[in-house]
């Protein structure tokens, strides 16, 4: 699958004749893995746990020069871009019949977008090339990086780079009832148990790698096995 979502054509320089490769006996003591100090300073204690987790697992463990410059516009690259995939819908009008029509919702942000200047996105889709040079760069003598998942802009980062990221399941913690929108979030007292995770980056192309850490990763924490009640 990964083969054909790959697509690779001779006449198309975006794409490459590189297949997935996976080795789940892979010595993982070889293996160098990086970590940004403040991410998991700022994390709480399930965030360090995993860290701690993966470090018994004997892998080589130091500190990630993770680039640092600001991420946060590439994600106008998902506006417009959804934009674009759903202009049926609004010039249609068939953006009122979605569920969800506040604010900040899609049907919103899509007519926005179609005013959003276009000297600027070349500008943003400039920075996503400066970006996924100084990921690339920052990934040499590693073989992975973990972090909480939207820690240093690294979702994002990667979104645009396409640095592969795996989402591990590490633990649980006590949080209210959350709705889609934090600010409208209303905090009853109650908390619940909810699950936890932390992500696996790799280079471009190794995902065997962060599945390998991940695999081992989750059978340290043990998060993995357990299930809500009816499923």
């Amino acid at each position: 699958m990964l083969s054909e979502l790959n697509g690779y054509d001779a006449d198309d320089p975006s794409t490459a004749r590189l297949g997935f490769t996976y080795d789940g006996a892979a010595d993982l003591k070889a293996m160098t893995v990086g970590f940004v100090p403040k991410w998991f300073e700022e994390g709480d204690s399930v965030d360090r746990a995993a860290l701690e987790a993966l470090k018994s697992l004997g892998v080589t463990v130091k500190e990630f020069p993770w680039p640092g410059f600001d991420f946060a516009p590439l994600a106008q690259i998902v506006t417009v871009e959804a934009a674009g995939a759903f202009s049926e819908l609004t010039f249609s009008n068939r953006d009122d019949e979605l569920g969800w029509q506040d604010k900040e919702a899609w049907p919103n942000i899509w007519r926005a977008a179609r005013l959003f200047p276009a000297a600027d996105y070349v500008q943003i889709d400039r920075l996503r090339r400066r970006a996924m040079e100084a990921v690339a760069k920052a990934f040499e003598g590693f073989d992975a990086l973990i972090g909480p998942h939207y820690a240093g802009g690294a979702l994002l980062a990667t979104n645009a780079t396409g640095h592969p990221q795996l989402a591990v399941r590490t633990g649980f913690a006590q949080t209210p009832t959350r709705s889609r929108s934090a600010d409208a979030a209303k905090e009853s007292g109650e908390k619940f148990r909810t699950p936890r995770g932390i992500s696996l980056w790799a280079n471009l192309f190794e995902e065997g790698k962060i599945i390998a850490l991940g695999r081992a990763l989750e059978e340290a924490l043990g998060a993995a096995r357990e299930r809500p009640k009816g499923f």
